[in-house]
């Protein structure tokens, strides 16, 4: 299993109200990689942790965003695996909102994603230039989505005591 340099998790489980209310979200998580429990435990590491993010336009149209959804900006966090590439999960605004998710590999290289709120890919974009996102097929995007769930299932499934101090890890390159 890869050992990734964590730039932002937490140390304990999500609030358990935070988790009765997600137990009651009908989501089937089986198939993403990415439990209930992870889901949970990421979206307080975002509230406790997080670093404010504002979309560029292009990412935002390429990934038919309500200018609600990222107005002004989105909570995030990111980790940064051995290899370099960096990926970054945010809760968007609004009770049905979803979520964004980003993987970047170079300045030049991010693939971007609109997830709904149950998981479920609403579309899914490639960078190309420096300022143009391309939108990528349905089945490409979902092939992408599910691998990103799995970096990110990886990293939340190990033990929080085994998990870097957020105030030590690496900081983000920008």
């Amino acid at each position: 299993m890869p050992r990734f340099s964590v730039h932002i998790l937490a140390r304990r489980l999500a609030a358990p109200l935070l988790l009765a209310a997600f137990a009651l979200w009908p989501l089937d998580s089986s198939a993403l990689g990415l439990s209930v429990e992870q889901l949970v435990r990421l979206v307080k590491v975002v509230k406790d942790k997080g670093t404010d993010l504002t979309l560029p336009a292009p990412v935002i149209a390429a990934l038919r965003f309500d200018p609600d959804q990222v107005q002004p900006t989105i909570r995030q966090v990111s980790m940064q695996g051995d290899d370099g590439v960096k990926h970054g999960f945010a809760p968007l605004h609004g009770a049905s909102a979803g979520y964004f998710l980003f993987q970047r590999r170079s300045a030049s290289d991010v693939l971007v994603f609109h997830v709904d709120q149950k998981l479920s890919l609403v579309a899914a974009a490639r960078q190309f230039g420096p300022a143009r996102f391309v939108a990528l097929p349905a089945n490409e995007g979902d092939r992408e989505l599910a691998q990103e769930f799995a970096r990110w299932s990886q990293v939340l499934s190990a033990p929080a005591d085994s998990l870097p101090d957020p105030t030590t890890a690496r900081k983000p390159s920008r």
